[in-house]
């Protein structure tokens, strides 16, 4: 009351306001200071009090995370600390498998390990120990039967599912082989040379074992699990199919394409995939034998090739490589051909010739760079997409670039409506995607 009616006094309104700015700025470091008292709970499960020491501006969580006796883990764990014998002890004896969503749990329950930052981490563990083939994930269905994944993602829906299980490799039998498991150097042990037999690859998964592959200069045992015959010749099938793997029987060779009936037998051959021939191996001055009179045909073609190379050459290869030199123009479809592309049984009827005047040679490819070339399905091309964030992620600062072809076989039995359906979702990418008849501009 006495203070009101005094005058306003200049120095002391500036003192408090000074006070008022040096207590607001002690404000956060007094609340830094207050909670510094750390309660957790042990690995033998006894609840422990201490006081954090405080030593740099870090934030006061970052401190926390740092002190050891808290035990906070802030990165994923590594897969080999989830097996048997690693630091947790994670499994029974008697067990061959264990729930994922058990196996997370576990870090929120058991004092003896780490508490996890963040809960997904383990199961992001858990599947790159199924990709990278530690671990085998299984999903049991309405009949009895499990249905696996070893070296491949695990479907997100089955990621999802509570009943998800994770089997160690040398307990399960596999129900699914993914094809790109039989590449060549994939798998140790498996490729002993360039090429093996169909039934060298069913014996390799007779029964589990356990081979030594070299890691980074160390010897490192890894777990192959049985798979039966059955399964193993369809992911032969899909591998042929989806260009992975070229297959070999007598004077027959597949790969881009379907197996027919029969020639899957276990003493037919399997190679790694066979590129395109490049347009200069198809002229006359490469292969005399193919041409006659300034003409030849996709069967010669192919036969003076396989004589070469010392080995038949699937047609899907040859339709690749002819294809590629007619859009290149260095060959071109005389007017007695047949319809092209056609089915290797049609291959005698497909006449083709030389321009008069031959394009320039293709420019040689960037020094110093890296390209890959397959040819895919739709499938494949949809994992591509799902990863491809992660791709681009991986490639920053590099001039990482994508050429696109898109191919649709049979063009004498593709209705042209059904074309043009596929052109207007096509165009939605990009124009030049579109299709055009083989030969057309």
């Amino acid at each position: 009351a006495q203070l009101k009616t005094q005058g306003a006094d200049t120095g002391r309104d500036q003192l408090v306001a000074d006070l008022a700015r040096k207590t607001q700025r002690a404000v956060p470091e007094a609340i830094r200071h207050a909670w510094t008292t750390v309660v957790t709970v042990d690995a033998d499960s006894d609840v422990k009090a201490f006081r954090l020491r405080l030593n740099t501006d870090d934030p006061l969580f970052a401190a926390v995370k740092s002190d050891e006796r808290i035990r906070i883990q802030d990165q994923a764990i590594n897969t080999d600390a989830l097996l048997p014998g690693g630091p947790y002890d994670l499994w029974r004896d008697h067990e061959a498998s264990r729930r994922v969503k058990d196996l997370g749990s576990l870090f929120a329950k058991d004092p003896r390990l780490p508490k996890m930052l963040r809960p997904n981490e383990i199961e992001n563990t858990i599947n790159e120990g199924v990709e990278t083939g530690r671990l085998v994930a299984g999903l049991a269905r309405p009949d009895g039967s499990v249905r696996t994944w070893w070296r491949t993602a695990v479907d997100e829906d089955a990621r999802t599912d509570p009943a998800l299980e994770v089997f160690l490799p040398d307990r399960i039998t596999l129900s699914d082989l993914d094809a790109k498991v039989l590449s060549p150097g994939a798998l140790p042990d498996l490729w002993a040379s360039e090429s093996i037999k169909v039934g060298e690859a069913i014996e390799y998964f007779a029964d589990s074992r356990t081979v030594t592959t070299r890691d980074q200069g160390y010897d490192e045992p890894v777990t192959i699990p049985a798979c039966p015959p059955g399964v193993v010749e369809a992911s032969i099938n899909n591998a042929v199919r989806s260009g992975t793997l070229r297959l070999g029987n007598g004077p027959a060779s597949f790969q881009g394409e379907a197996l027919p009936g029969g020639i899957l037998t276990a003493e037919a051959t399997l190679q790694g995939p066979m590129e395109p021939f490049a347009v200069q191996r198809l002229t006359a001055t490469a292969v005399p034998e193919a041409w006659q009179d300034g003409k030849t045909t996709a069967a010669a073609l192919a036969s003076a090739l396989a004589d070469q190379e010392g080995m038949p050459i699937p047609w899907s290869v040859m339709e690749r490589s002819i294809n590629g030199a007619l859009d290149a123009r260095w060959l071109e479809r005389s007017t007695e051909s047949a319809t092209w592309p056609c089915k290797a049984t049609d291959a005698n009827n497909v006449v083709l010739g030389q321009p008069k005047s031959p394009p320039p040679p293709p420019p040689p490819p960037p020094s110093g760079g890296y390209r890959g070339a397959a040819e895919i399905d739709a499938i494949a091309v949809q994992e591509l997409a799902e990863r491809l964030d992660e791709l681009v992620t991986t490639a920053t600062g590099l001039d990482l670039t994508f050429r696109l072809e898109v191919k649709l076989n049979g063009q004498n039995t593709v209705p042209e409506a059904k074309v043009d359906e596929i052109n207007a979702v096509l165009a939605w990418v990009s124009p030049e995607l579109q299709l055009r008849r083989s030969g057309q501009g």
